[in-house]
């Protein structure tokens, strides 16, 4: 056992010895911009009332990249709103979903270029989905917290020493707006500026 430790602890340090330090230590702050997608939003709606299953996400990062190959970053998004319009029996029917989080990741970096990097990144998803209807002089709303882990991988291109543009798909597992409801798997793609300090 002592030689088995002794061999994985060499091991690390050989690897981490290679690792450049370029990068070591840097924070930044990062935006993402793109849609999310709410699979089976619409499912049920009337086919005359007005729905779609994508969304305007928004979210706001701050991260430290430990090295060029790995890193931390916790999140504040908003996912966006699903609104559903449409009319039954001459009264105006309208319902919402939306969705708002904090996520908070390992974010793992693998080099093609000095430009260039492939990412990947995982960890714990703390999402308040809330939904909303009203119809025939009554409104309901319900909301639930959802604490899923969130993964994705995508690619970042540097556009000098300070900025640098990512891409991003990420799944950030079933939304609930119930504790008894199904809830709906939802994911976002998204293009985002790093800046570090």
């Amino acid at each position: 056992m002592n030689n088995l430790m002794k061999t994985i602890a060499a091991t690390m340090m050989v690897l981490f010895s290679n690792i450049s330090t370029a990068e070591t230590g840097k924070v930044y702050v990062a935006f993402d911009f793109g849609q999310g997608t709410v699979v089976d939003a619409c499912k049920g709606v009337p086919s005359s009332f007005s729905c779609a299953n994508t969304t305007t996400v928004m979210r706001g990062n701050l991260g430290f990249l430990i090295n060029q190959n790995f890193g931390v970053e916790v999140g504040a998004a908003d996912y966006g709103t699903i609104n559903i319009r449409g009319t039954s029996s001459g009264s105006s029917i309208t319902g919402s979903m939306a969705a708002t989080g904090y996520q908070f990741s390992l974010v793992g970096y693998l080099p093609l270029s000095e430009q260039m990097a492939l990412i990947v990144k995982g960890g714990p998803a703390l999402i308040t989905a809330t939904s909303t209807a009203s119809g025939f002089g009554t409104t309901s709303t319900s909301s639930a917290e959802n604490s899923n882990f969130a993964f994705g991988f995508g690619m970042k291109t540097k556009m000098s020493d300070q900025l640098s543009f990512r891409l991003m798909y990420e799944n950030l597992g079933t939304l609930k707006t119930c504790n008894t409801c199904k809830g709906n798997e939802a994911s976002m793609f998204t293009g985002g500026l790093m800046l570090n300090f």
